[in-house]
């Protein structure tokens, strides 16, 4: 049975007309517009610039490092390039020829990958906003991120491996109709939806209002050597001879 090597990938960039280029079913995403896309290559007045890509038939944002073998035939992918507000951490991104793009990982090519759809935005258990997606050059306020992984792996897995996310705790997904599922359930135990992420407690310290925190540092230094311990509503220690 012949293996097919090669994929034809339909491409725009954003407000411009569509394209189409044939590539190795290994060649990610980024590595394709580089050497399809021209106005990729040149990136406005010479600096680094985020490769947001948004599936038009997925209507979710994909990771710049998806191999292009995953995308469905009828994918056509807009290419935007997004001006960094600021200086990247290079622990935090890989740059590129000028490109820049989340810490990459190197995704297997097998036929059997599937995208899972999260919200941008996640919330508390009692329905606070939550900041999920440290990075804004990642994401758009109207579309989902598309989270790519394999039926056999975990939501845990499959969010770890995008590189996109800083989930600050323990989680669980949410879908339109309210149910819950775990992060340790299998990608292939999800139905075809766009879902929340919920953040079940933050790992991140409590902050101390500024008078716990000075009560906590008079127990932490103990008695006063001359005065005996200090309360407001007790008289000072009275020293014999």
């Amino acid at each position: 049975m012949e293996t097919k090597a090669s994929i034809s990938v339909s491409y725009k960039w954003k407000n411009q007309g569509e394209n189409c280029g044939i590539t190795e079913l290994s060649t990610t995403i980024i590595d394709f517009a580089k050497q399809n896309v021209p106005k990729v290559n040149s990136p406005p007045s010479r600096k680094s610039g985020y490769l947001l890509v948004c599936g038009r038939e997925l209507r979710a944002i994909l990771n710049p490092w998806v191999p292009c073998g995953a995308l469905d035939p009828k994918e056509i992918l807009e290419f935007q390039l997004r001006r960094m507000k600021r200086q990247s951490d290079p622990s935090d991104e890989a740059c590129a020829d000028k490109i820049v793009a989340p810490e990459m990982y190197k995704y297997p090519t097998f036929h059997d990958g599937l995208f899972l759809k999260v919200k941008c935005q996640g919330k508390t258990k009692r329905g606070k906003e939550k900041k999920i997606i440290p990075m804004m050059q990642h994401y758009t306020d109207n579309n989902p991120m598309a989270v790519f992984g394999f039926p056999s792996e975990t939501i845990t897995q499959a969010l770890h491996n995008d590189k996109r996310f800083t989930i600050p705790g323990p989680f669980s997904l949410e879908d339109s109709d309210g149910k819950k599922y775990n992060s340790d359930v299998l990608l292939s135990m999800l139905p075809d939806d766009t879902f929340t992420i919920v953040v079940h407690k933050s790992n991140q310290p409590k902050k101390r209002s500024p008078n716990e925190t000075t009560a906590r540092k008079d127990e932490a230094s103990g008695p006063s050597p001359d005065h005996g311990p200090s309360h407001p509503n007790r008289s000072p220690a009275i020293r014999t001879p």
